[in-house]
């Protein structure tokens, strides 16, 4: 992948392998032009949507949330933790370790092109908070 832009030593590409596809950790300056990815599917049954926070890289799991998490080789870091709520709110993190404490770091900017594409589907329900469904699922 060819480089347009110009990368400091403290910005890195994060690229992970997973389901014949490339996944891209977004916002860390990387090509205007990125490489087709397989999504990360989620489905879950559910009663209520039980999701009040309105806004990205707020604190997601207290909440109804799928999370995935990539961490190619344990021993090293950092790892990236996705989060998707059924309102369509994300928290994309980025986890260092320093002195044995976990440190979130978000994408910035996160906005247009940089952010993550998804798709969220409700079943027998609206998608808003507390409604009453049968489930939900998410594409990222």
């Amino acid at each position: 992948m060819e480089e347009n832009r110009p990368v400091s030593d403290g910005q890195k590409r994060y690229l992970q392998h997973a389901s014949g596809g490339i996944l891209v950790i977004a916002g860390l300056l990387l090509p205007a032009e990125l490489p087709s990815a397989e999504p990360v599917l989620f489905d879950g049954s559910d009663k209520q949507l039980h999701a009040t926070l309105e806004g990205d890289f707020l604190k997601l799991w207290t909440e109804d949330v799928f999370e995935c998490f990539f961490w190619p080789n344990e021993e090293k870091q950092p790892y990236f933790e996705y989060e998707i709520s059924p309102l369509g709110y994300e928290l994309p993190l980025l986890m260092p370790k320093s002195d044995g404490r976990y440190f979130g770091w978000i994408p910035w900017p996160y906005e247009g092109e940089r952010k993550t594409r998804k798709q969220i589907s409700i079943r027998g329900g609206e998608q808003k908070s507390m409604a009453a469904i049968d489930g939900w699922s998410a594409a990222c």
